[in-house]
């Protein structure tokens, strides 16, 4: 059984409120208080991201990803991420924020290789179902012979089966989509509470799954937000992008009572015993 921190068991064993538009509205408020910061390292993350996909191969591949699709899935891009928790917090917290500080999340860069290592293998093994339906489908369906075009019955016919494949590619999809949305906050776990990759995976989705459908909801909303931003010829997404990235440190601050120990021992010290 995994063991956590005793604050976060108490969370666990308990419930929580999900404040959907509070977090929505302060993760504007913390972008908009260093929008200039947010978008340089939104054009950094791009640009490094660009960088990475010209890195040769060097006979390294796997399943059509290279080297430098690899480095950035496992290194740059959980690193990169846990700049926006580090920037967002210290934002909150009414700290200096300097450009530097995004690129603080390489000093957990081991436990998030970890973490990103254990997430790939088991969600690699949750689309080996996927993978089966996939080959037998290309197999047996024939969506691409055009002499099917001139026969009613046997177009309606791989009609249906094509149609039962997607319902089973969907249902197949169902528990990666479960496990990406529930492994949402691990990486702040990583980050604030010092766990290791595992058992910030699995408090992330034991605090998530009390609310899953909640939090999907609210990240489809950060999707929507996002795509608003791409709406205006993409130079809204420099400021839509980092919103959705905070909305993660929004609502997790609050749902793990961020920084709540640091008040409880400030008080201790004023205490008259």
């Amino acid at each position: 059984m995994t063991s956590f921190p005793e604050k976060i068991e108490n969370l666990i064993r308990e419930d929580y409120d999900f404040k959907f538009g509070n977090y929505i509205s302060e993760s504007f408020d913390i972008v908009q208080k260093k929008l200039g910061l947010f978008i340089a390292f939104i054009i950094c993350m791009i640009a490094i991201s660009m960088i990475m996909g010209l890195i040769p191969d060097l006979g390294i591949e796997m399943y059509g990803f290279t080297l430098g699709d690899i480095v950035d899935w496992l290194l740059i891009t959980p690193c990169l991420m846990a700049g926006f928790y580090l920037a967002a917090y210290k934002i909150d917290a009414n700290e200096a924020l300097a450009f530097g500080d995004f690129f603080e999340g390489f000093n957990f860069a081991g436990k998030l290789v970890v973490m990103m290592i254990f997430q790939s293998l088991l969600m690699g093994l949750c689309l080996i179902p996927y993978g089966i339906i996939s080959y037998i489908s290309f197999d047996t369906l024939s969506v691409f012979d055009p002499t099917i075009a001139t026969d009613f019955e046997a177009l309606q016919e791989t009609i249906y089966s094509l149609g039962g494949a997607m319902t089973l590619y969907l249902l197949c999809l169902l528990p990666v989509l479960y496990l990406y949305i529930s492994w949402t906050w691990a990486i702040p776990f990583v980050i604030f509470y010092d766990m290791e990759a595992w058992p910030a995976m699995e408090a992330s989705r034991q605090l998530i799954s009390k609310h899953w459908l909640l939090v999907f909801a609210y990240f489809i909303v950060g999707g929507l937000i996002v795509l608003a931003g791409a709406l205006l010829f993409l130079v809204g997404m420099l400021f839509t992008l980092p919103v959705c990235y905070v909305m993660s440190y929004t609502s997790f601050k609050d749902v793990t009572r961020l920084g709540e120990e640091v008040v409880e021992d400030d008080i201790s010290k004023h205490l008259v015993v």
